[in-house]
C-alpha cells in the first residue's frame, strides 16, 4: 500500500487472517496482539482512503455481539 498516493482509494475491502476464534495453522492470537498486528494495516488504509471514502473490514464472526469470541 506504501505505493498508493494518499486519499486516492473510494473502497477497501478485506478479509485479514482471524487468528482469534478456532485454532489456526498459522498461530492464534490474544485479542491485544491482533490489534496491535493489524494497527500498521489500519493507518495505511486510513491514508489511502478519500475523505468520503468506505472501509469494510470482514472478520469472520470473530467477535460475537455479546462480546465473547
Amino acid at each position: 500500500m506504501k505505493e498508493i498516493p494518499d486519499e486516492s482509494i473510494n473502497l477497501v475491502v478485506t478479509s485479514p487472517p482471524f487468528a482469534l476464534t478456532r485454532k489456526k495453522a498459522y498461530g492464534n492470537k490474544e485479542d491485544h496482539e491482533y490489534v496491535e498486528w493489524f494497527m500498521p494495516f489500519a493507518k495505511e488504509i486510513r491514508r489511502i482512503l478519500k475523505g468520503d471514502g468506505s472501509f469494510v473490514l470482514d472478520l469472520g464472526g470473530a467477535y460475537l455481539s455479546n462480546g465473547s469470541r
